[in-house]
Formats: C-alpha cells, structure tokens, sequence
C-alpha cells in the first residue's frame, strides 16, 4: 500500500502546476488544461499556476533540431503571416524555455506538476524536467494524455514521473488530488500508474465521463495572446469547442480505435460520444461572452460523423453564432445538403484526411475504405460550393 506524500492539507493548499509542453506555434489552448483549470477549481483546488511552452522559440531546436514552424511555411504546409500581426497582437515569441521552466518551479514551488503529452511533446516534457536542479525537485509528476496512456510503462519507468494516468482526466486527476490532500492511500487509484515503495502500481480504467457534464474550459490561466492563432495567412482570435469525443471509425494509424478497445475492455464502455446539441449551445454562449472568438476549431476526430437529422439540428442551432470555422472530416460524409450547410453556417476550412495514393493500401492495411472516387467526389462538392 501506498499513502500520499504530503500531510493532510486543504485543496487550496495543494500548489499545482500545469505544464503545457506544445511545439511552436503548434496547436490552439488546449482542451485538457482549460477543462482541468476548471474542474480543479471547482474542487477547491484553487492554487494553480502554468507554465505553457508555445511561444518560446527556441522548442523546435530544443525538441527535434530544426525549427518545424518554419518549416511548414518553407514547404507551403502553412501560409506565412504578419510578423507584426502577430507581435501587435499575440505578443513577442519568447527564447529561454529551459532557464524560464526552471525558474516557475523556483518561484511556484509546486506540489504536483500535472503534464499533458503527445507523442511529439513528450521529449520535450522531459528535457525541461530533466532540467530542474535536485534541490528543487521537492514535488511529484503526474502525466497523461494520449502518449502517457499507450505507452504508461515506458512513461512510469522514466525518473521526472511518478504518476501516469491513462484515459479521460476528469474524475481521475480529481481523485488523486483528493486522496493526496486526505493522506488517503493513493496506489489503487483507477486510471493510474503510481510509482512508490520500489514497486508499480497498476490499476485499471475507470468508467468514461459524461461529457455533457464536464465544467467548459477555462483558459483564464493562459496568457490572453494565446488566444490568437495563425490560420490561412491571417491572426484569429480563436477557440476550440468538443462536439465529440472519440471517432467511431477504425483507422489503423489512429489511437481512437485504441481508446474503444481499451474502454470495452477495462471499463465495459465504448469511449465515443457525443455532446448534445444543448451542450453545444451553452458552450457557445460561454464562450463567445467571455471571449469573443473571430475563429472556432471544432475539436473532433471527425465533425461531420453525424446522421442528417443531426446536422440539420446542428446546423439550425449554428445559424445564430455564424462564426467562421474549422474542422476535420472524412470523405464519405460529405453530401451537396451538408456542403451547403456548412458553406450557410461561415465554414472557412476543412481538411479531408487522404491518408494514402494506392486504394488497396489505405482499404488492407489502414482500414479506410474509401475508394478513389469518393474521396475525388468529396472535393468536387466542396469546390461547387466553397
């Protein structure tokens, strides 16, 4: 058995910091963190501090030797924009991420650093926690995301982590947080891979949150230039809303399918689900007073996985906010109704994920029957409308 480190204290006492290890220019305020600020607050876990990597220039060099951003401009992946758009707006991008890292603990002394990863963030993660001086490294580690949780054993092993948690952080994060503030013992607490006593912990996932309960992110701990973003050439102020959550396909390159597996399996549930329209609603209402967005990404694996009854619902609920968007799709769910939907609703973009020039290839070993001419068909209607 395993009890928590700390003595008894009160949830506000609990010095947590989020760690928010994205690449340059990478990526939107992320769900996570917003959806933890709020959760952890309304838990009364309310000193909270974060340390968010995507400004600082000097990540791509420190995480992969080259500057990726860049990059995708040089390779036409991304338009390139107003540098003083972008200073004017966003703010100056920063050097000195290893020095500035170091320099939160020192001055936050957190208790437990919480850290969401990727596969491309995790290296990165650990280069700046590998960076804190012994002395200072008076607090315990807690990662999760989508590398921590398929790759939990590797993660546990590494020395800058003690807790890997796997799956949805909702309930979980509360819970160990809970139990470290109560002195409760923390080795049997679902989702989580604990280290301690010389020994892992392994414990099995727990039920899928309802995500139509979920506190809306709350990003108040984020610089206000991180609202802004680059997209098409132009600076957004731009936020991410969750209409869903998991894919109901089966692509092989994908860990949604993984995610269905592993719910079944451990938690006797199927991981995808849907907000309902209602939800969305209140989401929008909350965040355009609060924020005032010039730009929404729809935050799913695929949008328009939804029956025609849905869509016309989803569209009819839209046609009041009209805000410009973006999304993912697949080809076989566009339609000329729904491509014409989406041209009334303000879409500005959409990416059709091809995956692969040979059929047979994308059908045997990726799992997307798609044949040529419906992803040809696909473009054809949307450059119709659009």
């Amino acid at each position: 058995m395993l009890k928590s480190p700390f003595s008894k204290k009160k949830p506000e006492d609990l010095r947590i910091l989020l760690f928010y290890p994205n690449l340059h220019m990478a990526a939107l305020m992320p769900q996570s963190i917003g959806i933890f600020t709020a959760i952890l607050k309304r838990s009364g876990f309310t000193t909270l501090d974060l340390f968010d990597c995507t400004f600082y220039k000097d990540i791509d060099k420190l995480n992969t030797g080259r500057n990726t951003h860049e990059e995708r401009v040089n390779n036409k992946q991304s338009r390139a924009h107003s540098v003083d758009e972008w200073d004017k707006k966003a703010g100056k991008t920063k050097l000195g991420i290893r020095e500035d890292f170091v320099k939160k603990v020192q001055t936050f002394k957190p208790d437990l650093i919480i850290c969401s990863s990727l596969e491309s963030t995790y290296l990165l993660a650990m280069e700046l926690l590998s960076s804190v001086p012994e002395k200072d490294k008076k607090y315990k580690t807690l990662i999760g995301g989508v590398f921590p949780t398929y790759a939990a054993d590797i993660c546990i092993k590494n020395d800058n982590i003690d807790y890997v948690c796997r799956g949805e952080g909702e309930d979980a994060i509360v819970d160990i947080c809970n139990r470290l503030v109560s002195g409760q013992r923390i080795d049997d607490t679902l989702n989580f891979y604990i280290k301690g006593n010389g020994q892992i912990y392994k414990n099995k996932m727990r039920n899928a949150v309802n995500i139509n309960e979920i506190p809306i992110p709350d990003w108040d701990l984020f610089d206000p230039g991180s609202l802004y973003r680059p997209m098409n050439g132009k600076i957004y102020r731009a936020v991410g809303i969750e209409t869903q959550r998991g894919c109901p396909y089966t692509c092989t390159f994908c860990n949604s399918p993984s995610n269905n597996t592993i719910y079944k399996d451990e938690a006797n549930r199927i991981f995808y689900r849907k907000k309902s329209i209602k939800r969305i609603r209140e989401e929008l209402d909350f965040l355009v007073k609060k924020y005032n967005p010039e730009l929404i990404y729809f935050v799913v694996d695929t949008f328009l996985a939804m029956s025609h009854r849905e869509f016309d619902e989803f569209k009819e609920m839209y046609m009041d906010y009209k805000i410009p968007f973006w999304m993912n799709i697949r080809a076989e769910t566009i339609t000329e109704h729904r491509a014409q939907g989406l041209e009334d609703m303000n879409m500005l973009r959409t990416s059709i994920g091809l995956e692969h020039g040979n059929s047979e290839y994308r059908k045997k070993y990726l799992k997307r029957n798609v044949s040529d001419e419906v992803q040809i068909r696909a473009f054809q209607i949307l450059l119709t409308v659009f």
